[in-house]
């Protein structure tokens, strides 16, 4: 997978879609190695934060929005919050599964002795 990340993100070109599409797959090829878990989330931590903060304009998403699935900002803040498990920072996946109102996924994360008073 990284030769391809890398031939990618090697070209000059300014499409946002593929940028962005790039960066989400070296997250989670980096995500799956514990040397590099650590920049794979401050990348996560960046990408989620620049979708939500600004989104860029029509004309820069609109090309090849046909042929690469990018995920819904709901879908990208929930494979933040399982890196951020994936990472042992329970508590900040436990803020962003409430946000997005994922219970079931909650459930899961909340130790024993929290479940009565976050319920």
């Amino acid at each position: 997978m990284a030769p391809y990340i890398e031939a990618i993100d090697s070209q000059q070109s300014s499409c946002f879609i593929l940028k962005f599409f790039c960066d989400l797959l070296r997250i989670r090829w980096e995500s799956t190695r514990s040397r590099t878990k650590g920049r794979a989330l401050e990348m996560m931590d960046k990408l989620v934060e620049g979708i939500s903060n600004s989104s860029p304009g029509v004309t820069q998403r609109i090309p090849f929005c046909y042929v690469i699935c990018i995920p819904t900002i709901p879908a990208l803040r929930k494979e933040y919050a399982k890196l951020l498990v994936s990472c042992g920072l329970i508590g900040e996946a436990i803020k962003n599964f409430e946000d997005l109102v994922l219970w079931d996924s909650l459930i899961l994360q909340l130790p024993i002795g929290e479940e009565s008073s976050s319920c």
